[in-house]
């Protein structure tokens, strides 16, 4: 059996243990999982990472940044931990090591300068904020650290915890990080990075990341009570435990959401078929990055046309969904998953809906006329299509569930964008660019960065 041991980075120092350890569930039964068990004197541990506050506050914006940097230079190249990373990671969570390599790039280019800067800049108004009094108005105004960050994160893409921790960075906050049992792997490696280029560096003293079950509420407790803020990824349920545990600390929610498509009625009507089978490639993209597990991921693909056109559409996407299987091949299959996919397909045909799908189980299409088939989702790389004569039709059906709305032509977006954003839409994009956010752009209604402060003024 494949053994993954997890350690604990408690004020940027590892925690490995050979005895008092948890094994984590896992449903690939060839690997066995473990952490080390959260201890009293652990807590106490990380409550005096607070003594670092000011030491943090007092590193400028671009110490900070050039901190990141180099940690991107080791990710690259310096160090063994990305390959190490990359290994453990395809072992435990069941990604494909393509889709696992695909991640860690991803992280690799938001480590960049012009990225983090205009994260600072976009976010705050002014990269300046955080290190300056600068003039607004009648006042100067700058912003303060909230304090400790608390950040309960959710394993759905390895993704998650980085941009949570550099938000968390780049405010000059000390970080908590619950690791999620999804992927333990991702985080617990990349800080190890910043051991090596500074093991004494106020940014790698001020950052633990530690895990418990989430059923531990006495746990979570005692972390909220010395947190100032809560930042929450996850499913519904784990999101509603914090809020009704958060001590009245403000929380800061990243919870379940969709994705949509739209593919209007001029992808029809364009009379070249290279043009289809591109918006079906750009289509199955969407589809299958992280195995459609990330709030990004569409659900439902509204077509603006009628039932043959949309199985015009469903053949070309099958096509493409089998070109993006073999560039970023689907992961470990576990039961539940297959089981609900195959449930699916069963209720379908018995609703007389049209099935497109592999006989590897590693993508479904199914074309349907009624939104209210589309209820209950396996997810799976499963996509629901459903024709509409007008796109109006399909605004009805999108609301606040819905994250991020992917419209072919984009051109079609400047007439639609006002009224899904309205009905509760956060981002609207070109096709094949759902699992990718601008910087620059709020997430979930938000900037979270101006959350993750407080604005103080003088006058």
């Amino acid at each position: 059996m494949n053994k993954i041991k997890i350690p604990f980075i408690i004020g940027g120092e590892t925690i490995n243990r050979e005895e008092n350890t948890e094994k984590i569930d896992f449903h690939k039964k060839s690997v066995e999982i473990s952490t080390p068990v959260l201890t009293p004197e652990d807590l106490e541990k990380i409550k005096k990472t607070q003594e670092y506050k000011k030491s943090l506050h007092d590193l400028n914006s671009e110490e900070i940044i050039s901190f990141l940097t180099k940690a991107k230079e080791k990710w690259k190249k310096g160090s063994n931990l990305r390959e190490e990373a990359g290994k453990k990671i395809t072992q435990a969570t069941g990604y494909s090591p393509e889709m696992v390599d695909f991640a860690l790039q991803q992280i690799e280019d938001i480590l960049s300068r012009d990225y983090l800067e205009l994260l600072l800049k976009s976010e705050l108004g002014n990269k300046e904020m955080m290190d300056s009094w600068v003039e607004k108005g009648e006042a100067y105004v700058h912003c303060q650290p909230a304090g400790t960050v608390l950040h309960i994160l959710s394993g759905n893409a390895p993704l998650i915890g980085i941009i949570s921790l550099l938000r968390g960075l780049l405010t000059k906050n000390i970080n908590i990080l619950k690791m999620s049992s999804g992927d333990l792997v991702t985080l617990s490696h990349f800080i190890q990075i910043f051991q090596e280029i500074d093991p004494d560096h106020p940014i790698t003293k001020s950052i633990s990341a530690v895990y418990w079950k989430s059923s531990g509420l006495e746990t979570l407790n005692q972390f909220v009570e010395i947190s100032d803020l809560l930042c929450v990824w996850g499913g519904g349920e784990a999101v509603e435990t914090i809020k009704n545990n958060s001590q009245g600390k403000e929380v800061l929610e990243f919870g379940p959401r969709r994705g949509v498509q739209l593919i209007g009625k001029e992808v029809f009507q364009n009379k070249n078929p290279e043009y289809l089978k591109g918006v079906a490639r750009k289509g199955a993209h969407d589809l299958v990055v992280f195995d459609q597990e990330a709030c990004f991921s569409p659900q439902v693909c509204f077509i603006e046309g009628n039932w043959e056109e949309a199985k015009k559409y469903a053949s070309e996407l099958k096509k493409g969904l089998e070109e993006e299987n073999s560039r970023l091949p689907k992961g470990e299959k576990n039961l539940q998953s297959v089981a609900a996919v195959e449930h699916l397909k069963a209720y379908s045909t018995f609703l007389g809906n049209e099935i497109l799908d592999s006989p590897q189980k590693d993508h479904m299409i199914v074309i349907t006329e009624k939104v209210k088939h589309t209820k209950s989702h396996p997810l799976g790389r499963t996509l629901f299509i459903i024709p509409v004569e007008d796109f109006s039709e399909a605004i009805k059906e999108i609301g606040e569930e819905t994250q991020v709305v992917a419209i072919e032509p984009f051109s079609r977006a400047y007439e639609l964008r006002e009224e899904l954003t309205l009905n509760g839409v956060d981002r609207i994009t070109h096709l094949g660019k759902m699992p990718y956010f601008a910087a620059g752009a709020p997430h979930e209604g938000i900037y979270p960065l101006s959350r993750m402060v407080r604005w103080v003024k003088s006058r």
